[in-house]
């Protein structure tokens, strides 16, 4: 009863100050921060969240949005595009001209080549939403595969080319060239079945 009486007490006191009660849901290693902190500055927890919030000013709210996020890496590319087409074009350019025998098509193949690698470059170097950057390369480039599980890479040492690009798709655990592995375990049942 005396416990009691002194708990309702200090809820009757608090309320008289303006205060009302309120629960929030902390981590486990939160709650023990707080109540570390709270006990080396001799204070409750609710003091020490009223002051954290009086000390709390920020300039803008915190706005986390991927719209925001991709629509900024748009205007980025837009830009990188701006900067890296003409010099591309002329470096295209002049390697075409040294061949003769060179068709519209070979010159837009290598011109979406060269800007896909920059494009690539550049933005994976960038906080982007997961994808995007396979996402504009698939743009440019009309290829698909799966962003998950392979990426495009250096040309492997057995030139296995996928699609045209240049590159070869590659494992992203460990970068291995997909054909390759292929290849390798079909030659690895080749010996097997001839032993």
């Amino acid at each position: 009863m005396v416990e009691t009486s002194r708990v309702a007490r200090w809820r009757k006191r608090l309320r008289e100050e303006g205060k009302v009660a309120m629960t929030i849901w902390l981590t486990e290693q939160d709650k023990a921060r707080l109540l570390d902190i709270a006990q080396q500055w001799h204070t409750s927890p609710s003091a020490l969240v009223t002051e954290a919030l009086a000390g709390y000013h920020p300039t803008q709210p915190s706005r986390v949005s991927p719209d925001t996020d991709a629509s900024q890496l748009r205007l980025l590319i837009r830009e990188i595009l701006r900067e890296e087409l003409p010099g591309v074009m002329r470096e295209v350019l002049v390697e075409t001209a040294m061949v003769t025998d060179t068709s519209a098509e070979d010159v837009t193949d290598a011109v979406t080549d060269a800007v896909a690698e920059s494009v690539t470059e550049r933005v994976t170097e960038t906080t982007a939403p997961p994808g995007l950057a396979a996402e504009v390369l698939e743009m440019l480039t009309g290829v698909e595969y799966d962003t998950e599980k392979y990426v495009l890479g250096k040309l492997c040492p057995r030139h296995h080319d996928y699609q045209g690009t240049g590159q070869s798709l590659l494992y992203k655990r460990n970068h291995v060239c997909l054909a390759c592995d292929r290849e390798k375990t079909r030659e690895r049942r080749q010996a097997r079945r001839k032993a």
